[in-house]
């Protein structure tokens, strides 16, 4: 059996590394303390049941010359897309909806598909249908828009006189708030019996 130098070193070292990794490890869980290591295993994405954006934006003229500036103006606001997206499905299904319930004709999945492919200029057939019920389904969680008889329509508050879109849209972001802050005073009674 012959002596192999060069492996021999290079086994040498990875041991050593691996022995220096663990053991750093180990300092470093012990430095962070078992409170930490215990906060981080918490599955905090898990816990989130919604998110709520609202964005304080100038509303300039500019912004008021075009349906789609408006529509897009109202997204952003809402926390619907991100500053800068350039997809533009969520902003023309927003633009359906809201035309939609201008006119009082909630439409079914069929009318809001032709309405889209209206807007996008487009075959109805090119609409893509998932996409369209993925993005109804993340407005639907966030409370903003509701099914009923297999139509789409917005959220409206209990007792309101008419449908006012903008009172709608600010009932259901206050009760989500509303609800947000009613654990957070929870968490931190619980945080203050704990001194």
């Amino acid at each position: 059996m012959q002596f192999d130098r060069a492996s021999f070193r290079l086994d040498c070292w990875l041991t050593a590394w691996y022995c220096g990794f663990a053991i750093g490890c180990c300092g470093i869980a012990a430095s962070i303390g078992l409170q930490r290591v215990l906060f981080m295993a918490l599955p905090e994405s898990k816990l989130i049941r919604q998110e709520q954006i609202i964005r304080d934006m100038q509303l300039t003229s500019e912004v008021k010359m075009t349906k789609k500036s408006l529509v897009r103006y109202v997204a952003l606001s809402l926390g619907l897309i991100l500053p800068g997206e350039s997809r533009t499905l969520m902003l023309d299904i927003l633009e359906a909806l809201m035309f939609a319930h201008f006119e009082e004709q909630p439409p079914d999945i069929h009318q809001l598909l032709a309405r889209i492919a209206k807007i996008q200029s487009i075959e109805v057939e090119k609409v893509n249908p998932k996409a369209v019920r993925y993005h109804t389904l993340e407005l639907k969680k966030r409370g903003i828009i509701e099914r009923k008889e297999h139509k789409y329509c917005f959220t409206m508050p209990p007792l309101a006189d008419e449908p006012d879109l903008g009172a709608a849209l600010e009932h259901v972001y206050l009760e989500n708030c509303k609800t947000s802050f009613e654990k957070i005073k929870k968490a931190i009674g619980t945080l203050e019996s704990m001194r």
